[in-house]
């Protein structure tokens, strides 16, 4: 990627904060974040060119002559549009010209945008298709710290599986998927949870959901590439020693702590739960070899069509 194509990214990046004809302060963040991973692009100028509109998204769309580009563009310009809340219609009249003009049919697009203001829907009890694992031992007294361990483990395994799909926004079901996992399990211990309070206890243990997504939309852009120059084992390599690990990790010690924090009546402090998380996140690391196998047969057996309906339903 070169700096005219660094700053194309980056430009569309703004054209989508400035969308609806208002910047929120998540918005900044997420712009923020996109251009720091960008590294050779400057903001200021940026900026000047956007608000003075001495260019437009389609003649940025231009420059970026690869789908790895185009994609990437794609999912951060969604990424800033659903920052501060689900899209609005003119911000989703803006992503349909965008759509266009990166060559992304508009059914697929639809699809995209409906998933995204998925994140920002109350938690529903639809059912998600979880793998199947071999029934834990519960003790006759209370069933409920077994059962949530386990879902727990069923839901790390998913998220891992997950980052393995080849469909390019199929990483997006993992914050929901997460989100869900938690609803599910204040719910066992008597606690109707809001999907506000949920984003307010993960980023009390320290896991930032805006920085998962770059993450998960920059392993995808490095595995591409990845495969591109080094060929299927390169992408293989990537893809194996960062997303997956990573994600399984992660879910793993956010499902933990919440078993923790809500079994207890929710009265950990915050210095307790991010102790906790950071104990249970080097544990998982080292859980992942022995779940790998079963992480690669959830991936080739889940239909991404089929989960994403599950999140929306």
């Amino acid at each position: 990627m070169n700096n005219e194509q660094a700053t194309a990214l980056a430009t569309l990046t703004l054209f989508a904060a400035f969308a609806d004809g208002s910047q929120s302060d998540p918005e900044r963040a997420r712009v923020r974040e996109v251009v720091e991973s960008l590294g050779n692009a400057n903001l200021s100028n940026i900026l000047k060119t956007v608000v003075f509109k001495e260019t437009t998204p389609a003649a940025q769309a231009e420059l970026l002559t690869t789908d790895e580009l185009r994609t990437v563009a794609w999912e951060s310009a969604l990424s800033v549009c659903e920052a501060d809340g689900a899209t609005s219609p003119a911000e989703r009249a803006f992503l349909d010209e965008l759509a266009i003009a990166l060559k992304r049919p508009l059914s697929s697009s639809a699809t995209d945008i409906q998933l995204a203001d998925a994140l920002h829907h109350e938690p529903t009890s639809a059912p998600v298709l979880l793998p199947t694992l071999a029934a834990p031992q519960i003790p006759a007294t209370d069933p409920r710290p077994a059962e949530v361990d386990a879902t727990v483990l069923r839901y790390a395994i998913l998220t891992a599986a997950v980052e393995l799909l080849p469909q390019n926004l199929a990483t997006l079901a993992i914050i929901p998927l997460q989100t869900k996992m938690v609803h599910g399990i204040g719910k066992t211990f008597g606690h109707s949870l809001s999907a506000s309070s949920i984003k307010e206890f993960v980023a009390t243990i320290g896991v930032g959901m805006t920085g998962q997504v770059i993450e998960q939309h920059a392993r995808k852009l490095l595995g591409s590439l990845a495969g591109k120059f080094l060929g299927g084992l390169g992408r293989t390599a990537v893809n194996w020693s960062t997303g997956p690990a990573l994600t399984f990790a992660t879910t793993y010690a956010i499902g933990k702590v919440a078993h923790q924090y809500y079994a207890g009546g929710r009265s950990l402090a915050a210095i307790n739960l991010k102790a906790l998380y950071s104990q249970n996140l080097e544990q998982a690391k080292s859980l992942y070899t022995q779940y790998e196998p079963q992480i690669r047969q959830t991936a080739s057996t889940t239909n991404p069509a089929t989960l994403l309906q599950s999140l929306r339903a």
